[in-house]
């Protein structure tokens, strides 16, 4: 599903930025943070990405999403996905989330979580 991987090196957040590395090597700043939807225990975030180095040969998307939820409460997983990815996630769960709240996208997430890869486990 996930056809770029991306591994977080610096998680600031709480300061408005990201830091992420492309499975190519190229490091990425992801800023400006907008809330796609969040409760307690699970968030989807758009951020704009910022590229650290331009050496990268292949293009570099103007976006990218965190798709963040946590199994129990405490251990919180975070994915870094591309917006096909996002709009999958979002599109699929748009009536799940109306209906459920937060349990049925956590639930979509958790059925993700083998197929999507390097999870970042905080």
């Amino acid at each position: 599903m996930a056809d770029k991987k991306y591994r977080i090196l610096q998680d600031n957040r709480r300061y408005g930025e990201m830091e992420v590395e492309w499975e190519n090597g190229v490091r990425l700043i992801l800023t400006d943070a907008k809330s796609i939807y969040h409760d307690d225990y699970n968030s989807i975030k758009g951020w704009v990405v910022d590229c650290m180095n331009e050496d990268g040969n292949e293009f570099i998307p103007e976006y990218l999403y965190s798709l963040s939820f946590m199994p129990d409460g405490y251990s919180l997983i975070t994915y870094i996905v591309n917006e096909d990815v996002a709009k999958k996630v979002i599109t699929d769960n748009v009536i799940n989330i109306l209906h459920h709240g937060s349990d049925g996208l956590k639930k979509y997430l958790e059925e993700l979580h083998n197929k999507l890869p390097l999870a970042e486990r905080r």
